[in-house]
Order: structure tokens, then sequence, then C-alpha cells
């Protein structure tokens, strides 16, 4: 039996509903990249093979992390708008994060600098430790 495609499943560990990949999953490939995932998080993936007879069974689920937030050396990671440079306006695009966590409404992940899921104080200390530059 060929295989004339793949379909992907993917989630949060813990969290509710899985989101469906839907493209780049022919059957000739052996890796998809993921978009939008957050750094330090845990995710469930799944995956079945489809073919003219229909789908296989599920593959069991399988989880995976992914690494901490990768800071670029030659762009401060606190330049949230992209200017070069950090300085009040990136404040004020962090003051509208801090205090917001991974799955709060509102989340932005470019304000959690140390990536432990949370906008907090230790993510001010990093963007003060960038500010002017």
């Amino acid at each position: 039996m060929l295989f004339r495609s793949y379909r992907v499943w993917w989630r949060e560990l813990g969290s509710g509903g899985w989101t469906h990949v839907t493209t780049g999953l022919d059957a000739d490939g052996t890796s998809y990249a993921i978009s939008g995932a957050s750094p330090s998080t845990t995710y469930e993936v799944t995956v079945l093979a489809h073919n003219l007879q229909g789908d296989s069974e599920n593959n069991p689920v399988i989880s995976f992390s992914t690494p901490g937030a990768i800071s670029n050396p030659s762009s401060p990671i606190a330049d949230f708008d992209g200017d070069g440079s950090v300085e009040f306006s990136d404040f004020l695009l962090f003051a509208e994060g801090f205090g917001r966590s991974a799955g709060d409404e509102g989340w932005d992940a470019r304000f959690d600098l140390d990536g432990n899921n949370d906008v907090c104080f230790s993510d001010f200390l990093i963007f003060a430790q960038q500010f002017g530059g």
C-alpha cells in the first residue's frame, strides 16, 4: 500500500484542542517544522498515514520540548519594534505584556526574555540590561 500523505495533529501538553497541520505533509516528507511554537514548552504530536483506502490508526502520542529562547548577539532580543535599538518605544511594548503568562489572553512570547513562560521581573532585568543599546 502506498501512502499518499500524512496527517499530523499537535498541541501544547495538557491543553484541550489539537491543531491539525494541513500543508507540507506529502508521502515523501520525513520531517515537518511546527511554526508558532514557544521556547521552553512541551508539546504533544500524533501522526497517521493516508492512502486511497483511508487513514491508518493514529500513532501513539509522543511529547517533545522546545529549547529555551536563543538570543542573537547581533540584534538585541528586547528590540521589540525592530528598529535596531532598545529604547522607550520597546519599553512601552514590554509594559503591555508585563505580568502575563503563557495561556493568558494577550500573551506574547517575545516579552518572555528568559523563556520561563511568564513575563516577570527577571524579564525586566534582561530588558534593562539591553536598554539604550
